[in-house]
């Protein structure tokens, strides 16, 4: 009796064991995939900033510069201030 116990024992064991990795697996792949996403806007919202800087320094308006990247007023001045920080008119 005490064989059966054991293999009855040792399957269920066996099958926890796999249903843990399995949503180890799944939680793995949720992850990575939230990570993609993070990146993804992370890039998208570097590049919006890059542009804006640039039609900063082309002397584009304010109002132009929102209706381009849909970017804020108060976004875009203190892209215009970090940018006066960095390089101090001459």
């Amino acid at each position: 009796m005490d064989a059966i116990l054991d293999d009855e024992m040792l399957l269920k064991i066996e099958g926890s064991e796999k249903f843990m990795l399995k949503l180890s697996e799944e939680v793995l792949m949720e992850e990575r995939e939230e990570g993609r996403i993070e990146g993804k806007l992370e890039g998208r919202m570097e590049g919006i900033m890059t542009t804006a800087r640039n039609m900063l320094k082309m002397n584009l308006s304010i109002d132009m510069i929102t209706l381009a990247t849909g970017l804020t007023n108060e976004e875009i001045e203190q892209l215009t201030t970090i940018s006066e920080q960095l390089i101090p008119d001459k």
